[in-house]
């Protein structure tokens, strides 16, 4: 069965049924890639910076990791969580080396947060981590969970008191690992569905 963490059982769905929570059973298949092998890879959205906007399973993910990998500033954000915990922190452009490292260290019997800003899902680490993971033949085979967090898009229009009540596109600008030139035809084709021209 599962092991859930101290403090409680997970969240009621929309349906009223009980939401996994999260856990280090190995016989725990909820919420991940199916794989059956010792190790788990935990990819976990902190969102969009303060300690009070992540959610419990993130924190949960964290507490139950051996070892947290990921960009520099975002590890140290967590400092009151990783006290005793292996950490590996680079810096910018070092994306797929942190989720080789993550996905071979799973792989070899550990329990590991991959950590991503806001929500992992959303130009974050978790696409890249599968991808990773599918290059090194280990998808389907290690367990990976994808814990969400809130995006900066509604963190800021929450701030902004400008909630996104309907339809909205979000693009990100960064040539980090999308060319330019496919940024420029997205922001066309966005402004010309909405109506309007897009001078680029």
């Amino acid at each position: 069965g599962e092991t859930e963490p101290a403090g409680g059982g997970g969240a009621v769905g929309p349906a009223g049924g009980k939401e996994n929570a999260i856990t280090t059973a190995s016989t725990d298949r909820g919420r991940r890639d199916g794989g059956g092998g010792p190790g788990r890879l935990y990819v976990v959205g902190l969102g969009p910076g303060s300690p009070l906007d992540r959610t419990r399973r993130c924190e949960q993910a964290i507490a139950a990791a051996e070892l947290v990998v990921g960009y520099r500033p975002y590890v140290d954000s967590l400092a009151d969580l990783t006290a005793g915990k292996e950490l590996a922190a680079s810096g910018m452009r070092q994306e797929v080396q942190r989720c080789r490292l993550a996905v071979l260290r799973a792989a070899a019997g550990q329990t590991v947060a991959l950590v991503s800003s806001g929500d992992a899902g959303v130009y974050g680490m978790a696409g890249l981590a599968l991808e990773v993971a599918r290059g090194e033949g280990l998808l389907g085979r290690l367990a990976i969970e994808i814990v969400p967090g809130v995006t900066a898009a509604t963190a800021a229009a929450a701030r902004l008191g400008a909630p996104l009540m309907t339809d909205f596109a979000a693009i990100s600008l960064s040539d980090l690992l999308v060319e330019w030139s496919v940024i420029r035809r997205r922001l066309a084709a966005t402004g010309v569905s909405l109506g309007g021209n897009v001078l680029l």
